[in-house]
């Protein structure tokens, strides 16, 4: 088997244990990858590598060799990587692997239906697409869920608890094959990987492009076997999305910022985060597009007023029953009318609250872009219906 443009070193430590290095990744350092048949380890123990990054490769495959898996378009936290015979998924952050999972093709497993328990809700929507969400038999913070989740529909579902407080002795007992959980949730999830529970982490919301975060469906997928179907997916919704970045718009590009203030400090959005890559497609130019955060920027008023004063739209996000008016921003902040994209009736908000923002929303980027793409460009896309954001009219 020869390899082109990939480095590979795999060295043993121990009966049953790989552990991979040297992963052409910076400060690279990865997990050990359990493999519990000991003939099928012994089988394919000189084919288990890893490969990350630029995969424009060629191949030349043995009987056993490894399968090269292209690499993801637009998700940068996580990457797939196959032998003939085994399924590697490897969690990526700051271009370390911090996570490893290792399975088994579906040929070699015994058919069964999958007991999940969902410590994070945005896998939800991921579940719904290859038509697994009847694998959920435990759930977490319930009650934030959209009223049109389908998950809602299954009354046999187990309310897990909220706001982090989790009953670990109702999990067990529902006895998972695995718990789908948040990195922030590692820590109080630790007994259950003590007790023989398996914990996959799911860190969709470390993508800045809307693309990137549907892209973890295939992440998703490959535990139940449903490569194609996610990719079927992935592949049509991708292709409405950049056929959106690239229909004809208006020739003004708005100026747009995004952010709130709170409790005297304004909150805006990076220039790398999701929201500016949003504005971005949509035709917008994003007042803070230099700043290469990916989340969000704390900044004193004068210095967004400064910045944004004179921007066309300015887009805000709520978690209400009502959507927010003009008047009841004011009351929050009188220094609000200092910007014209207050005075104009420009403001563009999306109620998380009312819509299935981060949940349907995930699945559904291009809809999301084109409600943008109608604010911004009044005369592009003139049948599109809102569904996620809107204009603040009153």
């Amino acid at each position: 088997m020869r390899l082109k443009s990939i480095k590979i070193s795999v060295f043993i430590t121990e009966p049953l244990k790989t552990r991979l290095v040297n992963l052409n990744l910076k400060k690279a350092s990865a997990s050990f990858i359990l493999i519990p048949n000991l003939r099928l380890f012994n089988k394919y123990l000189f084919l288990i590598g890893l490969f990350i990054g630029v995969i424009s490769c060629s191949v030349k495959k043995d009987n056993n060799s490894l399968v090269l898996v292209p690499k993801n378009k637009y998700a940068k936290s996580f990457a797939i990587q196959k032998t003939d015979s085994l399924t590697f998924l490897h969690l990526i952050n700051d271009s370390n692997i911090t996570e490893t999972y290792t399975i088994t093709p579906s040929k070699k497993i015994k058919e069964t239906k999958y007991r999940v328990v969902c410590l994070t809700n945005t896998v939800l929507p991921y579940l719904e697409i290859i038509d697994e969400s009847n694998s959920i038999v435990g759930l977490a913070d319930m009650e934030y869920l959209h009223p049109s989740s389908k998950v809602l529909e299954n009354e046999k579902i187990v309310n897990i608890g909220k706001n982090a407080q989790y009953d670990i002795e109702t999990i067990l007992s529902l006895n998972p094959d695995f718990v789908f959980i948040s990195p922030e949730q590692v820590p109080q999830t630790n007994r259950l990987k003590t007790l023989g529970i398996k914990t996959i982490i799911v860190s969709e919301y470390l993508e800045n492009h809307p693309l990137g975060k549907l892209e973890w469906i295939k992440f998703i997928s490959t535990f139940y076997h449903k490569e194609q179907t996610a990719s079927h997916y992935l592949d049509s919704i991708s292709k409405l999305y950049t056929n959106l970045t690239q229909i004809e718009k208006t020739t003004q590009k708005p100026t747009v910022f995004s952010g709130m203030c709170y409790n005297g400090s304004w909150s805006v959005s990076g220039g790398n985060s999701f929201v500016a890559q949003l504005i971005t497609d949509a035709g917008g130019i994003y007042n803070w597009n230099t700043n290469k955060s990916s989340g969000t920027v704390q900044l004193e008023y004068e210095s967004v007023l400064e910045m944004a004063g004179n921007t066309d739209f300015w887009r805000i996000q709520v978690f209400s029953e009502s959507n927010p008016t003009y008047e009841s921003l004011l009351k929050e902040n009188k220094t609000f009318k200092n910007f014209k994209a207050f005075t104009n009736r420009k403001i563009v908000f999306v109620n998380t609250k009312k819509t299935d923002y981060f949940g349907k929303g995930i699945v559904e980027p291009h809809i999301i872009l084109a409600d943008l793409i109608r604010i911004f460009h009044p005369t592009v896309l003139p049948n599109h219906k809102a569904t996620y954001y809107q204009v603040l009219d009153e």
